[in-house]
């Protein structure tokens, strides 16, 4: 954690960073937010909390046992307390449209996005995990990590090209579940292959199937697009009345 610690008993005191007071204006002022962009805001913030704290302040419990440090009473979930705080600075700003339940999804889809590429560990079988915080955080402004609270584990897994890591081939294809896991053979780790054996042109889907796979093809190809067109959104601002370039804030 690169920040040096700053004070977090509540919410009236708890210290937010110039960042992370930008990414709340962004949150607040940007025309025609989508929520999922708000939720790319949002964990951006509480990354950037959370990598400012030192590791007492991580997990704390107070005299009755209530959770009041970052973590809560499960293994990488956010405590009641860490939830009150984010939501507290989001409406000091007027942002007061989410539940508070959301936080905590919000921080559990960027622990299991990170696990997923390595840049969250798990230590001592079911303890918290450690963050690459920085790291994270470069990814998120990057578009390359989409943070959502709607994936599920059941939904249906869209066919993509290997890219040569986690075990796929560039020169074959897999379905990927929308938490960007690989369907696999049972008992293994390797992502299981999927030959494309339907046509990706419509008008020569010749079976339900055909059609099936189809729409599950250029689905992927829509979330593709979907997500460089959200990392690129916040990169355009006005200024004088017109369009100008935002790079986003170089990582710490």
């Amino acid at each position: 954690m690169a920040n040096k610690p700053n004070k977090n008993s509540s919410s009236n005191v708890v210290r937010w960073s110039k960042r992370s007071r930008g990414w709340l204006n962004e949150l607040v002022t940007g025309a025609n937010t989508a929520r999922d962009n708000s939720y790319m805001f949002i964990a951006l913030i509480m990354l950037d909390q959370f990598g400012s704290l030192n590791e007492s302040q991580l997990v704390k419990k107070d005299v009755s046992g209530k959770h009041i440090g970052w973590f809560g009473k499960f293994s990488n979930t956010a405590s009641e307390t860490t939830k009150e705080n984010v939501h507290a600075f989001l409406t000091s700003k007027g942002f007061d449209t989410f539940s508070m339940s959301y936080y905590g999804k919000i921080w559990s889809n960027v622990t299991k996005r990170s696990l997923g590429v390595d840049l969250a560990v798990k230590h001592n079988g079911n303890t918290h995990a450690t963050y690459k915080v920085e790291e994270i955080i470069a990814q998120i402004v990057a578009g390359k990590m989409v943070i959502s609270i709607s994936d599920s584990a059941n939904a249906n897994p869209v066919l993509v090209k290997g890219d040569g890591k986690n075990g796929t081939s560039t020169s074959k294809w897999y379905k990927q579940k929308k938490d960007g896991s690989y369907v696999t053979e049972k008992g293994s780790t390797t992502p299981k292959e999927f030959p494309p054996k339907f046509p990706t042109n419509p008008s020569r889907c010749t079976t339900a199937q055909d059609v099936k796979l189809c729409r599950e093809y250029w689905q992927g190809e829509v979330t593709k697009a979907q997500d460089n067109l959200d990392a690129l959104k916040p990169m355009l601002v006005k200024k004088n009345g017109r369009a100008t370039f935002k790079a986003y804030a170089k990582a710490a």
